[in-house]
């Protein structure tokens, strides 16, 4: 629908004279074309003020043009209100165009999208496709962006597909509609076609590490995030995220290394590398460098409440549980709604011996967050090694109800059905988690190594891995 402004060479005169007609509020005739341009203009730039301005001037203009009313429905389309771009079209249409209009389907078809009509909608874009002839793969690519704006990634990709032809830059759009809808495989071959043209596309290679990741490819991930550093160097966010990969991968020196390369490339000292590096070698048991760094952090900010939390576990793993517990308070004072926080006095409360008042916190904290996926099982966690098994079997049911995903917490009821010599129900529920995510059998390994001396459980184990 939008004209060819920029190739008018009187464009920017008519512009400046609207412009300067608005500013001194003095009227000022324009013709029609010159205004489809200055409205056209106005959209280009997302200025829906200036559009909707030059639109009021059209309407006492030019009452009864029907490129101007088109814009004006479709300025209701830009600015959401698609009940009102719906009415305008169709009286602009009724009264003043024709049915045969490319633009009148896709104003239409935007509107009825919008009304979530999804299938009037539809129709109305097929015929506009159905009008088009040289236009066909442009149409469809505008198509194809008003499905992705509504979140309607499948009818999105259908178009692409077909603008993809006259278009290749259009690669990258397929490849983050498919990442979309979860079709990572194909979001891969498209990022990677695209890749093929623009090599130097940083935000590509990005993409390509996140969907290296979903498809548990360690290996290319971390090409394409090494990548997208070298066409980006002095980009910071990308260097964290390295680090947090080698983080999440336990290579912590890599990390670390890392985190280095940050530092001396920042004026400033960055506190949430220091946390970061405070943390890792937390990890990798060093706590005096790691309380080093959190001392840092404390100085510069001395109310920082993952500071203060850093310091209360480096405590409660020096068995000094008083001074971590006095340290937790100060984290919760800063951050009273913190559940990880809650959780850590918990965990110190538990480390003390204190089960009762672990109890306590532990179910205070999944009465307020019942969705915190970690603090059910840490709950359990605590239940079992415990020796409350019945109640951390109970619990876990609980947090399945509550939505909770069932992986984290089914091959841990395992054990506890096997350490209550209910071998049957271990059974069962084992050879049903192997069925469904084989991946899960080291979880389980890790989390009960005692399964070599259960014989129903060592023999599902050996059945599973000799198949």
């Amino acid at each position: 629908m939008y004209s060819d402004f920029y190739q008018d060479e009187n464009f920017e005169d008519s512009l400046s004279d609207f412009e300067d007609a608005l500013q001194k509020q003095q009227a000022k005739y324009f013709e029609v074309h010159e205004l489809e341009f200055i409205v056209d203009y106005y959209f280009s730039i997302n200025n829906l003020d200036n559009a909707q301005k030059a639109l009021e001037v059209a309407s006492q203009m030019h009452p009864n043009s029907y490129e101007l009313k088109k814009r004006k429905a479709q300025l209701f389309n830009l600015k959401g209100q698609f009940y009102l771009a719906y009415q305008e079209i169709e009286s602009a249409v009724a009264s003043y165009g024709t049915s045969e209009d490319i633009d009148y389907y896709m104003i239409l078809g935007e509107a009825l999208v919008g009304l979530q009509n999804y299938e009037e909608g539809k129709k109305a874009f097929q015929e506009a496709l159905s009008l088009a002839d040289e236009e066909v793969l442009e149409i469809a690519s505008s198509i194809a962006v008003v499905y992705q704006q509504h979140q309607k990634h499948h009818e999105a990709i259908e178009y692409l597909e077909i603008a993809v032809k006259g278009d290749t830059m259009l690669l990258f759009d397929l490849a983050l509609s498919y990442q979309n809808i979860e079709d990572y495989a194909k979001a891969t071959t498209y990022c990677q076609k695209f890749l093929r043209q623009e090599p130097y596309s940083f935000d590509a290679w990005f993409l390509l590490y996140h969907l290296s990741l979903e498809n548990d490819d360690l290996q290319n991930a971390e090409e394409a995030l090494l990548n997208t550093i070298a066409i980006v160097p002095n980009l910071s966010v990308y260097k964290y995220e390295l680090a947090s990969f080698y983080t999440e991968n336990e290579r912590f020196v890599e990390a670390l290394e890392v985190y280095k390369e940050i530092m001396e490339q920042s004026q400033d000292v960055e506190l949430d590398v220091l946390l970061a590096v405070a943390d890792i070698f937390l990890m990798i048991d060093e706590p005096e460098k790691a309380l080093k760094n959190y001392y840092h952090v404390l100085r510069l900010s001395p109310y920082h409440a993952k500071a203060l939390s850093g310091i209360a576990k480096v405590k409660m793993e020096q068995e000094e549980y008083d001074v971590a517990i006095g340290f937790i308070k100060q984290a919760l004072k800063e951050e009273p709604s913190n559940p990880e926080y809650w959780l850590c006095l918990a965990d110190i409360w538990s480390f003390k011996e204190d089960l009762k008042e672990a109890d306590k916190i532990y179910k205070q904290v999944l009465a307020k967050h019942v969705h915190f996926e970690e603090a059910w099982e840490r709950y359990f966690d605590f239940l079992f090694f415990n020796q409350d098994y019945p109640k951390a079997i109970a619990i876990a049911y609980e947090a399945i109800r509550n939505g909770v995903d069932r992986n984290l917490l089914e091959y841990k009821m395992v054990a506890a059905y096997a350490e209550m010599e209910v071998f049957h129900y271990a059974e069962v529920l084992l050879t049903s988690i192997m069925k469904q995510n084989k991946k899960i059998l080291n979880d389980f390994k890790a989390y009960y190594p005692q399964w070599e001396d259960v014989l129903v459980l060592k023999n599902i184990i050996n059945k599973n891995e000799g198949e």
